[in-house]
């Protein structure tokens, strides 16, 4: 699925910019949305996103009973956004160099938030809990263009 476009997508997902968000539904069809603090290309056909733990109670169910996942990520600098949905395949707790790509993103959301709010603001990223984490992967089988434009919404 992701071998077309692997070249562009690998660069675009190791930006630091980068603002993402999953979602996940029960068997009633009922949506639960969370805040993923880093992504990778895994494989051919496969990303792995980064979650703490104490975020992930009601998607980890839903993984497990019909294993739908949306994963929109966003570059914060030009709103470049994509959408990726596929199948879980499976969970882990973050190793060192996938833990790596999550102080990579907080940094940037601090810089970010002091940017915006100012320091005092800022600090309060450093009380989020973020570790432990798992990291999650799925199996892309679908990639929508989210970018604000013309071609929002439209399946890659």
């Amino acid at each position: 699925m992701l071998n077309g476009e692997l070249k562009e997508l690998k660069s675009f997902l190791a930006d630091k910019s980068l603002v993402m968000c999953f979602g996940s539904r029960d068997n009633n069809l009922q949506p639960s949305v969370g805040r993923a603090f880093g992504v990778q290309i895994t494989s051919e056909d496969e990303i792995s996103f980064y979650v703490p733990v104490q975020m992930l109670t009601k998607h980890l169910v839903n993984f497990e009973n019909n294993g739908q996942i949306a994963l929109t990520v966003c570059k914060t600098n030009n709103y470049v956004t994509y959408q990726f949905k596929g199948e879980f395949v499976e969970q882990h707790s973050c190793k060192d160099e996938e833990l790596a790509v999550i102080n990579k993103t907080i940094a940037f959301y601090r810089e970010l938030i002091i940017m915006m709010g100012g320091n005092e603001v800022g600090t309060q990223v450093d009380k989020l809990q973020l570790i432990p984490a798992l990291a999650i992967t799925f199996k892309v089988e679908e990639i929508f263009n989210q970018t604000p434009g013309p071609k929002a919404g439209k399946k890659i």
